[in-house]
C-alpha cells in the first residue's frame, strides 16, 4: 500500500520559485521529488487569477484537513 505525504510549506515555497522561473512542471517535480501530478493537482487547487501563492495553499490545505 502506498504512503501519501502531503506538501509542506517549504515545498509550496520551492514550488512558487520555480514556476517564477518558467521551468517545466516536471522539472519542478524532481527537483521537490514528487510526482508531476502532485504540482498540477497543487496549482490546480490554489492558484488564484493565474497566480500561485504558497501560504494562502498551506492555509486552504489546513482547512481542507480540518473539515475532513
Amino acid at each position: 500500500m502506498k504512503k501519501y505525504h502531503h506538501l509542506t510549506l517549504e515545498q509550496r515555497c520551492e514550488i512558487k520559485a520555480l514556476l517564477k522561473q518558467q521551468l517545466s512542471i516536471s522539472a519542478i517535480a524532481q527537483t521537490v521529488n514528487v510526482h508531476r501530478s502532485t504540482i498540477y493537482r497543487e496549482r490546480k487547487r490554489n492558484a488564484f487569477d493565474q497566480i500561485y501563492a504558497p501560504i494562502v495553499a498551506q492555509r486552504y490545505y489546513l482547512s481542507r484537513r480540518r473539515k475532513s
